[in-house]
């Protein structure tokens, strides 16, 4: 079934209201996004209204300290931009994919994220996500008590 202009709007104007509500009241941003996952079971959504709805769960989720649930929905806006976006888009989703592996303690996926995005960030030369992972690297191998492999991230930065 295809979603109506009525449904994208709805589900936009959702979206920025769950937003909205996540740093004032997250409960109220939990109601809408209860009502953004409804409207995801029993429509179809372009892949722009997807990537920007998913990425938003994924950070109220983040917000609501329900970290599962947050990299589902990164998961989920990682493999629309894969089909759809442009490098550093996926860098970001992989970024926040990675950030949350780490915050939960997860090192070996965070390692996992954070060697891929310092690899795409080499290809395309994006110096921020390439530092930005060479940090992560250097701290998951010293938390790890791997000091030579931490030597090399830290020198790499």
């Amino acid at each position: 079934m295809k979603a109506t202009k009525d449904k994208n709007s709805e589900i936009v104007i959702l979206n920025e209201l769950a937003i909205l509500y996540k740093d004032i009241n997250i409960a109220k941003s939990i109601e809408y996004v209860d009502k953004i996952e409804k409207l995801l079971k029993k429509n179809t959504f372009s892949y722009d209204i997807l990537i920007d709805v998913y990425r938003n769960l994924g950070e109220i989720y983040y917000f609501s300290a329900k970290i599962k649930k947050a990299i589902e929905y990164y998961e989920l806006e990682l493999e629309l931009i894969k089909q759809i976006g442009t490098e550093r888009q996926i860098l970001e989703a992989k970024y926040n994919i990675a950030t949350l592996y780490f915050k939960s303690d997860d090192m070996k996926n965070a390692e996992t994220y954070y060697k891929d995005i310092s690899v795409i960030a080499e290809q395309i030369k994006d110096e921020d996500f390439k530092m930005l992972s060479y940090q992560a690297l250097y701290v998951i191998y010293l938390k790890q008590k791997k000091h030579e492999q931490a030597l090399i991230y830290f020198n790499k930065y």
